[in-house]
């Protein structure tokens, strides 16, 4: 098992030089979704699919809970979960609200377990073409992942 990449053409500009420089970047593979997931889980253990996704659901809509109010939260085998903000930098204190907040996320950090797992599954070339814009060609959506973005 190995992280697929592919080339890809950069174009890089400093101090108004423009250059061209070479990166790798990830070709990924198959979306997995829930119900897949799900399935595997089935598989590996005596619980149903069907069970398995009434109890992903939850862990989402409790996640999402405690998220929403500033928590933070750790699945000790997957990583941890945080809410982040960027914000507009202001010249004084009292200028700084919540309209200098342009933007909310999440943020997932990997036990190491997990980064370990990455890590040791190697690399290798999917393709030797080198591409210009997607970094992403091999990849393969369902229809209701493609239809989700």
């Amino acid at each position: 098992m190995a992280i697929g990449y592919i080339k890809k053409r950069q174009k890089l500009v400093s101090k108004g030089t423009v250059s061209e420089a070479y990166l790798a970047k990830v070709s990924y593979g198959n979306y997995v979704n829930s119900e897949l997931l799900a399935a595997e889980v089935s598989k590996r253990s005596s619980v149903s699919a069907a069970t398995v996704m009434l109890v992903l659901r939850e862990v989402e809509e409790c996640m999402s809970g405690h998220l929403a109010a500033g928590d933070v939260v750790k699945l000790d085998s997957i990583g941890t979960f945080a809410p982040t903000i960027t914000a507009k930098a202001q010249d004084s204190p009292k200028k700084v609200n919540q309209f200098s907040i342009t933007k909310t996320g999440v943020l997932f950090r990997p036990t190491k377990r997990l980064k370990d797992v990455i890590k040791d599954a190697g690399v290798k070339l999917v393709d030797k073409k080198v591409y210009n814009a997607d970094p992403h060609p091999n990849t393969k959506k369902t229809q209701e992942n493609s239809d989700n973005e």
